[in-house]
């Protein structure tokens, strides 16, 4: 495939197909390790270069630090010595037996697709949801007009009609939120997972109720949380989060996942040959993920959206979505 053809119309498929491996259906060799990088060269000169990192030791945080280190010291410089023990040292290492995604692997009928906003539409979304007492930030504003689309398509491919009551969650770097401060190259898997209470949607489902929701759910993440993480309160909050997703999978609630990758700096990161023309990580192949991915120029926000087949159908047309993405979903 051309690179060109690539860049114009980023096709999921093809870009899998960069990476090493597939994180969620890992080839027995690749297990072993904790990375794996794969370069790609086109026809063209220009190449992409696919990394994979194990989870077990690494969030987005370290992987955007390990590449900038890595491409620094490929531009000559000073090498920059990663800080590979102050995560430990501020958590110590437990056991902990939790799989957060054992069970929802192998879902059929799911598809993934690309929804791009530019800076003046998630402007115009942030003084649709300007009534607050607070100012949205972008990420608060697409999660809850995603959310929200994705709550009417649910009801739309349902036979009773009606929205779900749902819940959200979001992944948050605990790096800026704790009273230790950790050294810009801190490696580790650093983040915490933020969890809405059910919501139980009556009618209408208000963007501007939700997006207050998942501001409050993310900032419940504070300074006195993470200390509670790295104190004697560590299991309990554990199991409050794992009897949260009991309950709610009990009642069949679904809870819509996002991650933002957002102000990771991966544009910023040359190893000599300049800056990269596309960033984006792999396909998450479960349903209700959403990655919001920062664009290359202009403050831009890609949302990669995993939804079931039936559901997307309906959430792709969602005029008030429509309203402000920048150009169709890929």
């Amino acid at each position: 495939m051309e690179l060109s053809s690539l860049l114009k119309n980023p096709d999921l498929h093809h870009i899998n197909h960069l990476f090493p491996c597939d994180p969620y259906n890992p080839a027995r060799e690749t297990l072993t390790g904790n990375m794996a990088v794969q370069f790609n060269h086109f026809t063209c000169g220009g190449f992409a270069l696919g990394v994979c990192f194990s989870h077990k030791i690494a969030d987005a945080s370290t992987a955007a630090s390990f590449l900038t280190a890595w491409a620094s010291t490929s531009r000559g410089n000073k090498p920059i010595l990663p800080q590979m023990e102050e995560g430990a040292q501020v958590f110590p290492p437990r056991k902990i037996e939790m799989d957060m995604i054992r069970g929802m692997m192998g879902q059929k009928s799911i598809v993934t697709k690309r929804f791009v906003f530019n800076r003046t539409n998630i402007s115009r979304l942030k003084q649709k949801l300007g009534s607050f007492d607070f100012t949205p930030t972008s990420v608060e504003a697409v999660t809850a007009l995603v959310w929200k689309s994705s709550l009417e398509a649910a009801k739309a491919s349902s036979e009773e009609g009606k929205i779900p009551a749902s819940m959200v969650s979001h992944a948050v770097n605990i790096r800026s939120r704790m009273a230790q401060t950790l050294s810009e190259h801190s490696m580790g898997n650093l983040w915490q997972q933020a969890v809405s209470p059910v919501v139980e949607a009556e009618g209408e489902v208000g963007l501007r109720d939700l997006c207050e929701r998942v501001r409050e759910t993310v900032r419940k993440i504070d300074g006195n949380y993470v200390s509670k993480l790295q104190g004697d309160e560590f299991y309990k909050v554990l199991e409050s989060l794992k009897e949260a997703r009991r309950m709610a999978a009990e009642k069949g609630v679904p809870c819509y996942s996002f991650s933002s990758w957002m102000r990771f700096g991966f544009y910023e990161t040359d190893f000599g040959w300049g800056k990269p023309s596309y960033v984006r990580t792999i396909g998450v192949p479960i349903k209700n993920v959403v990655i919001l991915m920062g664009t290359k120029v202009g403050d831009g926000m890609e949302a990669w959206i995993t939804l079931t087949s039936r559901d997307m159908l309906h959430f792709e047309k969602n005029p008030e979505l429509l309203e402000f993405l920048s150009f169709d979903s890929q």
